[in-house]
């Protein structure tokens, strides 16, 4: 943790993370993002840059990524833990979308 514990909001890095919350596609990411904390772990941050080169060199060759149809599955999927439970249309049509887009990534 860098010291002082406002270090993020005094060069303004709270307004880059809002920026981002805002174009996240659902709440896992909004959630990903509320998590981001500067560090000063080399190997942390190279792991992370790494992340970020790979992204950007995907991004880059391919202008066709699907960056849509994200859905929050989690709390479905919680929910058919219980026996008994089923999918609504409306949700087994989120499971279709999202596998699609995972299968197209």
């Amino acid at each position: 943790m860098i010291f002082p514990n406002t270090f993020e909001n005094k060069i303004g890095f709270n307004i880059i993370r809002q920026y981002l919350i805002k174009h996240c596609l659902c709440s896992l990411g909004k959630n990903e993002v509320e998590k981001i904390v500067f560090s000063s772990d080399y190997n942390f941050i190279k792991n992370e840059c790494g992340m970020t080169a790979e992204m950007a060199s995907i991004l880059s060759l391919n202008k066709n990524f699907p960056d849509s149809n994200y859905f929050n599955l989690l709390p479905q999927i919680k929910r058919l833990n219980t026996p008994g439970t089923f999918l609504e249309a409306e949700n087994l049509l989120e499971f279709v979308v999202s596998f699609e887009t995972i299968a197209n990534c």
